[in-house]
C-alpha cells in the first residue's frame, strides 16, 4: 500500500479510537435520567459504566490475538457490527439488568476498534511513523473523553437518553462501512496458534515483569481516579446541586 494512501486512511484509524470513550463520554451525564426512566437506584446505573469497562478489558485481551489468526478486517467489521446490535439494545432496554447485559455486548464490540486500530497502524507504518500516528490516535482519545460529555449535556436539554444511543449507532455504522469500503487487510503472515495457553502465557510474561507491571499500575490508577469522578460527578452535580445537564 502507498505512503499516500496509508496517510489517507489515518483519520479512519484515529476515529475507531474514539468509540471508547465516546461511549463512555456521552453517556455520563444522562445517568441521572436513565435512574429515574428505568426505576432503579444511582449504584444500579453506575454499574452500567463499570460492567462497560470490564467488557473492554475482556475484548482487549481477545481481539490482538485473535486478529493473528483471522486478520484485522473481519475481526474489525464483525466488532462493529456487534457495536451497532448492542447499541440498539441499549437503546430499547426496558430494565436495568437488560441494559447491564447490552452495554456488556457493546463495550466488547468497541474493544475491536480501540485494539484493532492500533494493530493496523502498525501493519502500515515503519516504526517512527507509526508512533507519529498512533500519538494522534491518541489525542483523537483525550479530546473524545472531554467533549463528549459536553456536547451529551446539550443534548439532553432536547432528547431523551435513548436518542444518545441512536447517535452512537449512526456513528459505528458510519464507521462499518469506511472499514469496508477503504481499509484493507493488513495481516500478511498469519499465525498458526492461538490457543488460550498461549495467549495467557504471554500475559504471564508481561505481568511478571516489574517494569511492565509498574507501568500497568500507574495507568490503572490514574484511570481509575478519572472513571471514579466522571461517574460520580452527574449525580453529585444534577441531583445535589440541582444543576442542569448543561
Amino acid at each position: 500500500m502507498s505512503g499516500r494512501r496509508s496517510l489517507y486512511l489515518v483519520p479512519w484509524l484515529a476515529g475507531l479510537q474514539a468509540f471508547a470513550p465516546l461511549t463512555i463520554g456521552v453517556y455520563l451525564p444522562a445517568l441521572p435520567a436513565i435512574t429515574r426512566s428505568l426505576s432503579t437506584d444511582a449504584a444500579s446505573v453506575q454499574l452500567t459504566v463499570s460492567i462497560f469497562l470490564f467488557g473492554l478489558f475482556i475484548g482487549m485481551l481477545l481481539y490482538g490475538p485473535l486478529s493473528d489468526r483471522y486478520g484485522r478486517r473481519p475481526l474489525l467489521l464483525a466488532g462493529i457490527a456487534v457495536y451497532i446490535v448492542a447499541s440498539f439494545g441499549c437503546l430499547s432496554a426496558g430494565s436495568i439488568h437488560s441494559l447491564l447485559g447490552w452495554r456488556f455486548v457493546q463495550a466488547l464490540g468497541a474493544a475491536s476498534a480501540s485494539v484493532l486500530g492500533r494493530v493496523i497502524v502498525r501493519d502500515l507504518f515503519p516504526l517512527k511513523q507509526s508512533a507519529r500516528v498512533l500519538s494522534l490516535m491518541h489525542l483523537v482519545t483525550m479530546v473524545a473523553t472531554l467533549l463528549m460529555p459536553l456536547l451529551a449535556s446539550y443534548l439532553l436539554l432536547w432528547v431523551s437518553w435513548r436518542w444518545l444511543f441512536s447517535g452512537l449507532m449512526v456513528f459505528a455504522l458510519i464507521w462499518w462501512l469506511a472499514v469496508l469500503r477503504l481499509i484493507p487487510e493488513t495481516l500478511h503472515r498469519r499465525a498458526d496458534d492461538v490457543g488460550l495457553l498461549r495467549l495467557f502465557s504471554a500475559y504471564r510474561r508481561i505481568l511478571s515483569h516489574p517494569r511492565s507491571l509498574g507501568y500497568v499500575l500507574c495507568m490503572a490508577l490514574c484511570f481509575a481516579g478519572m472513571f471514579a469522578y466522571l461517574t460520580l460527578s452527574a449525580f453529585v452535580f444534577i441531583e445535589y446541586f440541582g444543576l442542569t445537564p448543561r
